[in-house]
């Protein structure tokens, strides 16, 4: 239970940091995708141009890193990618 906390107080910690204070390759560690209807796409590449890797379903957790100030490179079900910052909290 002291470690969900700490894995809890931890992120909200890294959501409160503005993003471009965060170094490329940051951990901000599992978040939830948020802000979204049903889904966000899992980019093969930080571009919203890029191919669809999977789509991951609003409320999913999947595992960050900070890429730039618009991308997180992520972690979801094996599968790696990028999604938008402004989805994930």
């Amino acid at each position: 239970m002291k470690k969900l906390s700490l894995i809890i107080a931890l992120v909200f910690l890294m959501a409160c940091i503005a993003p471009a204070a965060l170094a490329k390759g940051e951990y901000l560690g599992y978040v939830t995708v948020v802000n979204c209807n049903e889904w966000v796409t899992l980019r093969a590449k930080p571009s919203t141009k890029a191919d669809t890797v999977a789509r991951v379903p609003l409320g999913a957790t999947v595992e960050a890193y900070y890429y730039n100030s618009q991308f997180a490179e992520c972690y979801y079900l094996g599968m790696h990618g990028y999604i938008l910052m402004k989805y994930l909290g």
